[in-house]
C-alpha cells in the first residue's frame, strides 16, 4: 500500500505553519486524542487527520514536524484507530529525511516496543534507519535502555525483508547474543564502542560507562603499568638503616 503524499489544505493561511509553537502543539494533541479514544473510523475522520498531518508536513521546520512523529509512532489499542496511525505515519516517512524527526520515532517506537507488531516495529526501524546516519550507535543506545527492543534487534529474520540495519556496533551486540549474553546487556556493552570494546579484550576487563581508552581505574592510580612484552622491573627491598643505642649520638655506630 502506497502511502499518501498529502499537502496543506490551508496554503499560504496554514495555521500550523503560521503559528507553529501554538497551533502546531494544538494540532499534535488533537491528532493524539483522536488516535488514543479510536475516534479515527471511517473516512471521513481519516480525511480529516490526513489533513491535519498535511499541514504538519508543510512546515519547514523539523521542530513541528517531530511532536507528529512522535505521536504517530506510539501503538494505540484500538485496532482500527492504530491501522490509521500506521498509515500516517507510513506518510511521514516517505517523505521525512531530517535527523531529528527520525531519531525520534525511533527513540520512541523503542520505548513502546512490547506494545508494537514485530514485524511493524522492524519495517519502521528499516525505513528510519536509512536516513540516519548514526543509526548504528542511536540503535544499540536504545537496546541497552530497552529490553523488548534489544530483543527486537537480536532475533530479526535472516534473509526476509526488511534488511536489519548494520554498523559495528550492532554487529559486536548480535555476536555477544549469539555467545549467550541477554540482548540488553550485549547492547550495552556493544554501545560502549569498538575502541573501548577491543581494550576491554585485550586488558581483561571492560571500561565503565563514561571511560575512554587508556583511562585508569581507581585502584590503578599510581601504579607502574609494564608494557607488553617487556621484562618486569627489578624488585627493590628494603635497606633497615642503623639506629643508635641509647646514650650514642647520631652517627656514633
Amino acid at each position: 500500500v502506497m502511502p499518501y503524499t498529502i499537502a496543506s489544505p490551508y496554503g499560504d493561511d496554514d495555521p500550523v505553519a503560521g503559528a507553529p509553537f501554538t497551533a502546531g502543539r494544538a494540532t499534535v494533541d488533537y491528532l493524539g486524542r483522536r488516535l488514543v479514544h479510536g475516534a479515527a473510523a471511517g473516512p471521513t475522520a481519516r480525511l480529516e487527520l490526513r489533513l491535519l498531518l498535511g499541514s504538519a508536513l508543510a512546515a519547514r521546520s523539523a521542530v513541528v514536524r517531530r511532536p507528529f512523529a512522535e505521536v504517530l509512532a506510539v501503538p494505540v489499542a484500538e485496532p482500527v484507530a492504530d491501522a490509521v496511525r500506521c498509515e500516517l505515519l507510513d506518510t511521514v516517512l516517505a517523505t521525512e529525511g531530517d535527523p531529528e524527526v527520525l531519531t525520534a520515532v525511533v527513540e520512541r517506537l523503542a520505548g513502546h516496543c512490547a506494545a508494537e507488531r514485530p514485524a511493524r516495529a522492524r519495517t519502521v526501524l528499516a525505513r528510519a534507519a536509512a536516513g540516519l546516519p548514526d543509526a548504528d550507535a542511536l540503535l544499540v543506545r536504545c537496546a541497552g535502555r530497552s529490553a523488548e527492543f534489544a530483543l527486537l534487534l537480536a532475533q530479526w529474520p535472516d534473509g526476509g525483508w526488511p534488511v536489519p540495519p548494520g554498523g559495528p556496533r550492532l554487529d559486536r551486540m548480535r555476536e555477544l547474543t549469539a555467545a549467550g549474553r541477554d540482548p540488553q546487556d550485549a547492547a550495552a556493552e556493544a554501545g560502549r564502542g569498538p575502541e573501548r570494546a577491543a581494550e576491554g579484550r585485550e586488558t581483561g576487563h571492560t571500561p565503565g560507562p563514561g571511560r575512554g581508552p587508556g583511562a585508569a581505574d581507581e585502584n590503578d592510580r599510581g601504579a607502574v603499568r609494564t608494557p607488553a612484552g617487556a621484562a618486569p622491573p627489578p624488585v627493590v627491598r628494603a635497606t633497615r638503616l642503623p639506629v643508635p643505642k641509647q646514650g650514642q649520638a647520631h652517627g656514633t655506630l
